[in-house]
């Protein structure tokens, strides 16, 4: 009993203390880069005149910084594409993104989920579809990850990214019966757009919660992922 009570008490240590390599990393690392694009309420809002970012996001990185010790700095860019660009580029070293597997990510490694981002399917009825089935799906303005994900998800499904804003996309359910739209739950309680289509509703057993990383570019080296990973 001892003996599994110390080693307890070091696997403890160990998850939650930096190593003397880990800690002379953090002490010596300039501000770290953080890219982020566009500005969705309430996940991440930009003040290009303060140059500071709020929201959930920004909330999260906050958090590791008063964790680990590291600090950050945000740059912000219009799109998802424009950030990946910065990372690959060496302009930025870090941003939040969903991770869909190794093959959709070279050459840039991840940390553990440090949040989820919750999403609610919306049809023309109630019923349970079954992820065999070969369901149409839209999907208002999604990140390319998010649509790797779905499809990982969902290998039988039609699923299509719109470039239309999640209340457009429902108004084109009303014209397709049969389809689903996959929204964000964040909009579906912030515009409420479901108060204009009283012929749609939410479908409550299977909506799905997306795991959200932090994409680490790969001039930067893997101890900042474990230092991250704590």
């Amino acid at each position: 009993p001892q003996l599994s009570h110390t080693l307890a008490e070091k696997l403890d240590f160990q998850l939650v203390h930096y190593t003397p390599q880990e800690s002379q990393y953090i002490k010596m690392t300039p501000p770290l880069r953080v890219a982020i694009y566009g500005g969705v309420y309430p996940y991440v809002s930009y003040d290009d005149t303060q140059k500071t970012a709020n929201g959930i996001y920004p909330d999260l990185i906050s958090q590791l910084a008063k964790n680990s010790g590291l600090e950050f700095t945000y740059v912000h860019v219009p799109t998802y594409d424009d950030a990946v660009n910065l990372l690959k580029s060496g302009q930025a070293d870090l941003m939040l993104d969903i991770y869909a597997g190794p093959e959709d990510h070279h050459p840039f490694y991840y940390t553990n989920p440090l949040t989820t981002l919750p999403y609610t399917f919306i049809g023309s009825t109630s019923q349970t579809p079954s992820s065999a089935d070969n369901i149409k799906l839209i999907v208002p303005r999604p990140e390319p990850s998010l649509m790797n994900f779905l499809q990982q998800k969902y290998p039988s499904w039609d699923i299509t990214a719109s470039p239309a804003s999640a209340a457009e996309a429902l108004h084109a359910l009303d014209l397709q019966p049969g389809t689903l739209a996959l929204i964000r739950n964040s909009m579906l309680e912030i515009d409420r757009p479901l108060m204009l289509h009283p012929n749609l509703v939410i479908i409550p057993d299977v909506s799905i919660n997306v795991p959200m990383s932090i994409i680490i570019a790969p001039n930067q080296p893997r101890i900042l992922q474990g230092i991250l990973n704590k």
